[in-house]
């Protein structure tokens, strides 16, 4: 949110990643309903939200509920792990 308040975001890759988001209540609804469920232990199951946006998306979006615009910026890896 301060990256995107202060109209700048830099992203160490491809701001065009791909990120699978989920809200905290959904998660905890989705693993209450696992362990009330009988489901086989040892599985891998997927608690993620619709849609798949870029970090660039998710910056704009924050951006434009903050009433201002971002720019993200693309900073190569070996310069952001200093």
């Amino acid at each position: 949110f301060r990256m995107a308040r202060s109209g700048w975001a830099p992203f160490p890759g491809d701001p065009d990643l791909r990120l699978s988001l989920v809200h905290v209540e959904d998660l905890s609804r989705g693993l209450a309903a696992l362990v009330e469920a009988e489901v086989p232990s040892g599985r891998t199951y997927f608690l993620t939200g619709d849609g798949t946006p870029s970090f660039a998306e998710v910056i704009a979006a924050i951006a434009a509920a903050l009433g201002r615009r971002a720019r993200v910026v693309r900073v190569p890896r070996w310069l952001a792990a200093g």
